[in-house]
């Protein structure tokens, strides 16, 4: 349940093998409308043989400034950093530091701690009007549980740049990571 009106408590979910450490399965929730569209992101704890959702939340992500809508998309991959624990990637499609709606990606490292977390790494738009991380994949090499490539979607893309708002087409953007 979301913790304060028009919060979009939900507008994104995923699953978690255990980003805390403690052997229980976690749940990853976006709220974009939270604290006035800045948007959040929190981990839960899936307990029991129903799944029942824990009411505490084990760690949470919060969008520094006005307009990010954090959460809009999130994503728990897996391992990015080959260090073995499980990492998270949340979409702040309006996220605006190099203009508006402009996107970006955070990506969150798992570290077994609970709490309220910042950024490990970030990927930015680099132009106005983007919306980097309206979506969000990861894939994983054969045999391996550690992701090998990021993909993040953002629809307004213009990707000849040429400023036109008739050739903001989108486009996606893929990331390779090496063990």
């Amino acid at each position: 349940v979301g913790d304060a009106p028009w919060s979009e408590f939900g507008s994104s979910t995923g699953t978690i093998a255990d980003w805390d450490g403690d052997g229980i399965q976690n749940l990853l929730v976006g709220s974009p409308g939270a604290g006035g569209e800045a948007g959040k992101a929190q981990v839960f704890n899936l307990s029991g043989l129903s799944d029942e959702v824990v009411a505490a939340d084990v760690a949470s992500a919060t969008y520094s400034g006005a307009d990010g809508r954090l959460g809009h998309a999130v994503h728990a991959p897996g391992d990015i950093d080959g260090d073995g624990n499980h990492d998270i990637v949340l979409g702040a499609p309006a996220a605006d530091d190099v203009g508006v709606l402009a996107g970006a990606a955070y990506i969150y490292w798992g570290t077994g701690e609970s709490g309220t977390h910042a950024p490990d790494a970030s990927i930015e738009a680099v132009a106005p009007m983007a919306a980097v991380g309206v979506s969000l994949e990861a894939t994983a090499g054969a045999g391996s549980d550690t992701v090998q490539s990021l993909l993040i979607g953002g629809y307004g893309a213009d990707p000849d740049d040429g400023g036109d708002a008739e050739d903001e087409t989108g486009a996606i953007w893929l990331f390779g990571f090496s063990d």
